[in-house]
């Protein structure tokens, strides 16, 4: 008799240490805190978690929707991870009004995963040394000229002052404009240009005390001499985003910079195609012998004898100038360029 006693105290006990009810309880109070004020205003509720719950299942249980499993979580800060709950754990619930089911069964949460597309591979331009080939047509050679420097010396190197002839497109103090130097004459679909390389940045400054115009050299490549030009300063663009280079284009080398001589790699060279027919920065072509027949067969896509790949950098709209950027062997003028694939290319491929 006196054990049948015992049992039903202890009975007694467990029921009034978890009853169901309501407490006005805050979200970071300690769970002892709470199972006390559970017990004592009877406001709330204590569950014992069970195997195989999870905090999505006890949402829809008492709140007859999945979605407010965070409340669960947030009203009982001892759960550091929500993925993680374990049997025999108290979890408090709080109820509130409940909400009518979602009309149509909403499957679980997927955690989203946001695939990061890589950043383009810009290739940058060098801008100190960006003097590069230009063509100029016959009836446009009409610039300025240097007629000589301020000294004794006859070529002149950074930091010379020089006299010009003629007047710059733009005359003001501190106005830049590019050094040219006069190479050959060229024919590019059936007109006659001249080519000139760009050897020299200067700076226009004032006059002397004659009322002769002076100029200061800023950046030289080579040295400066009377009767090289002054036009308007072009740069290159600063990087250019590469991409390959279309098949359809047919593209020759018309002219290597630095007098014809062979390009080599950060050479610049023009290419006999401009915006007119479809030419952007950034395009790659390969350069390769015209002569063999076995470079490459667009069906097989074999290659063979290629000298290098040349990235286009400055598009006129009768022809481009592009930099050699990746190099097997240097080559002259006259070369064939066709369309390139950027993972061909050795240092191309995105990071």
């Amino acid at each position: 008799m006196k054990i049948v006693k015992m049992l039903l105290l202890a009975g007694f006990f467990m029921v009034s240490l978890f009853p169901v009810g309501r407490v006005a309880a805050k979200a970071d109070d300690p769970i002892d805190s709470v199972i006390s004020k559970v017990q004592q205003d009877g406001n709330g509720e204590v569950y014992i978690i069970k195997k195989g719950d999870t905090l999505w299942d006890l949402s829809e249980h008492f709140y007859l929707t999945p979605w407010q499993w965070p409340d669960l979580w947030r009203n009982n800060p001892e759960i550091m991870d929500p993925h993680w709950i374990y049997p025999g754990n108290k979890l408090i619930v709080f109820p509130r009004e409940k909400k009518a089911p979602p009309a149509k069964p909403v499957d679980k949460p997927k955690p989203v995963v946001k695939v990061q597309e890589p950043a383009p591979r810009m290739i940058k331009i060098p801008q100190k040394n960006n003097f590069g080939p230009v063509l100029f047509a016959l009836h446009t050679d009409n610039f300025p000229q240097v007629t000589g420097g301020v000294g004794e010396n006859d070529w002149l190197v950074d930091g010379d002052r020089f006299f010009y002839h003629g007047q710059p497109e733009d005359s003001s103090a501190g106005a830049r404009v590019k050094v040219l130097r006069y190479l050959d004459k060229v024919s590019l679909h059936g007109k006659k240009y001249r080519l000139y390389q760009e050897i020299a940045i200067a700076e226009i400054g004032q006059v002397d005390a004659d009322g002769n115009p002076l100029g200061k050299l800023l950046c030289v490549q080579v040295p400066v001499g009377s009767g090289d030009r002054l036009v308007p300063f072009q740069a290159f663009p600063e990087k250019v985003q590469p991409q390959a280079g279309p098949d359809s284009l047919k593209v020759n080398v018309l002219a290597i910079e630095k007098e014809r001589q062979l390009a080599d790699f950060g050479s610049f060279v023009i290419l006999d195609q401009g915006s007119s027919a479809g030419m952007e920065n950034g395009s790659v072509f390969a350069a390769f012998d015209q002569d063999n027949d076995f470079w490459r067969n667009p069906s097989t896509e074999v290659y063979t004898d290629k000298y290098a790949d040349v990235m286009v950098v400055r598009v006129f709209p009768d022809y481009s100038v592009g930099m050699v950027i990746n190099l097997d062997l240097p080559f002259s003028s006259g070369v064939g360029l066709a369309g390139e694939h950027l993972d061909r290319i050795p240092g191309l491929l995105p990071q």
